[in-house]
């Protein structure tokens, strides 16, 4: 039995691969970077719901006669949590969500800029001022109602 000579490689095979390869290198980091762009903004919307202390759902006016419904949660702060372990932290929960909820719950449209995916459940991470030009995060920040945050860990509220 004879053995077989391997079929030669055409000489266009390999500079194909490497095109291919550019070309894939070249689209990949490019689609991944547009989904961590944050839009400027601003966009006009008006609150529909107050959820918690941080985070209420609008409906925004993308384009004209377009409007998204979502989950905004303001970027910088952390309140605390309504469903938390400790009395104490609950109660605070109440007063900064009733806060938020005085603040944006009006007519008036909130202008909602520097929008972000945000890491949880499809909503997004924003810069939020009021019709009245307060920036709602400081807004919080000053009532001591929420405690500044850059991500990672949670301070404690108990």
């Amino acid at each position: 039995m004879a053995i077989p000579f391997p079929t030669p490689i055409p000489a266009w095979r390999p500079r194909f691969i490497a095109a291919a390869v550019t070309v894939v290198a070249m689209i990949f980091p490019h689609s991944r970077s547009l989904a961590a762009d944050v839009f400027p903004g601003p966009v006009m919307a008006h609150v529909l719901k107050v959820i918690d202390g941080d985070t209420f759902t609008a409906q925004a006016l993308i384009w004209p006669g377009q409007m998204l419904t979502v989950n905004v949660r303001l970027r910088g702060v952390d309140a605390p949590e309504l469903r938390a372990c400790c009395e104490q932290e609950r109660e605070a929960a109440m007063r900064a969500t009733h806060a938020l909820e005085h603040l944006i719950q009006s007519d008036a449209p909130v202008a909602i800029s520097n929008i972000a995916s945000d890491k949880y459940y499809g909503r997004v991470v924003a810069d939020v001022t009021t019709g009245a030009g307060d920036r709602v995060a400081q807004r919080l920040l000053d009532a001591d109602l929420v405690k500044p945050y850059a991500g990672g860990g949670r301070a404690g509220w108990c």
